[in-house]
């Protein structure tokens, strides 16, 4: 993360991680993020050397900038000599708008010198949360998390770092507590924590009031930006027609709705299932944009409640199975608004099973 920042010559971002503690090799600064080779070590001659700074105070007088005569005046000069004689104007940036939300699940950017944070406020009206009511009460879906981390980390990075989604690994995620909005508007937010092997820690939490003492973490994990990832499994396009035919067993959405709810609407009939793969159709409403989603909620849940249906082929099987881990997620292409989710189960004991999805459009050309 710190090569990229170099590269990039994003001095705050590196200032912020030095206060913070994190080690820094400044050579990296005048070799472009690169690491050092014996060729490529700068001469003595070419790298600053370090300045005495004096021991002394610094005089304190300041030279303000004399606006033009005659604007209008809305507040008085500033404090400090040579203000001018002229009217000023207020040099104080605009009241936040609807249009500066960052992200509909990364709203505002709340940073401090310290760290690295965003908040967001949910009313409930949200698609994502009354699309997914569960027991009667609204639910962020589990894989709106993934996103949220997502956004915030391509936001803290900067356009000028040019990063493509498939760059982004979300990794060692844990989804801790459900996060429900009733009457009340809940506020998150979302701390980043760069880490020395080049990894970023997150973590979602509730916004607590000041008398509250408990503190409400909905999801952590990592993100890794910038880096080839070392995939498990290799990548190949999927045979949709071949799977679809080996499939012994359907299960119809209705089926599905009976136990797991609405929530599932987002799967075109039929979901066809085999007794340990399973192919599901997630899709959007029509008229749904995935801008300026990367990981769609919509998808990504639909995708995720596929399993359930591997699920419903248990004989015993008789509570709702929830989300409460994922190793590992790889962004490799863009993903569509319409395609399939190929689902297949690693592991399953008595407390728990373990599914690989692999998500791709209807060419079969993994996302």
């Amino acid at each position: 993360m710190l090569h990229l920042w170099c590269q990039k010559k994003k001095l705050d971002k590196i200032a912020q991680a030095w206060v913070r503690g994190i080690t820094i090799d400044w050579k990296l600064l005048h070799t472009g993020g690169a690491t050092q080779t014996p060729s490529s070590v700068p001469l003595a001659s070419a790298l600053p050397h370090r300045v005495s700074l004096p021991t002394y105070p610094f005089a304190r007088e300041r030279y303000w900038v004399s606006l033009s005569v005659g604007t209008e005046s809305t507040q008085g000069p500033p404090t400090g000599f040579g203000a001018g004689t002229g009217s000023t104007q207020s040099l104080q940036p605009p009241p936040s708008t609807d249009a500066s939300v960052i992200h509909p699940l990364v709203q505002r950017n709340t940073s401090t010198l310290w760290e690295q944070q965003f908040r967001s406020t949910f009313h409930g009206q949200e698609f994502f949360l009354t699309d997914h009511v569960i027991l009667g009460q609204r639910t962020l879906p589990a894989v709106a998390y993934l996103e949220m981390a997502r956004a915030a980390v391509r936001e803290a990075i900067g356009d000028e770092a040019q990063l493509s989604s498939s760059q982004i690994d979300i990794s060692h995620v844990v989804w801790l507590r459900p996060l429900i909005v009733e009457e009340q508007p809940v506020t998150v937010r979302i701390t980043l924590d760069p880490l020395e092997n080049g990894t970023i820690a997150f973590v979602i939490r509730r916004e607590e009031p000041e008398e509250e003492t408990e503190e409400h973490i909905y999801c952590q994990g990592r993100i890794l930006v910038g880096q080839a990832h070392k995939r498990e499994r290799p990548l190949q396009d999927l045979d949709l027609p071949a799977l679809q035919s080996r499939s012994q067993h359907q299960i119809s959405v209705t089926e599905c709705h009976q136990r797991y709810g609405v929530a599932l609407a987002r799967l075109r009939l039929p979901v066809t299932l085999k007794l340990t793969p399973g192919v599901a159709q997630p899709h959007t409403e029509d008229g749904c944009r995935l801008s300026p989603y990367v990981l769609h909620p919509s998808l990504l849940d639909a995708a995720l409640q596929a399993c359930m249906g591997l699920l419903m082929e248990q004989p015993q099987s008789p509570e709702p199975h929830l989300p409460f881990a994922l190793q590992d997620l790889t962004i490799v292409n863009e993903v569509k608004a319409s395609g399939w989710a190929w689902v297949s189960r690693r592991s399953h004991s008595a407390t728990e099973s373990v599914f690989d999805i692999d998500l791709c459009d209807d060419a079969g050309r993994i996302a």
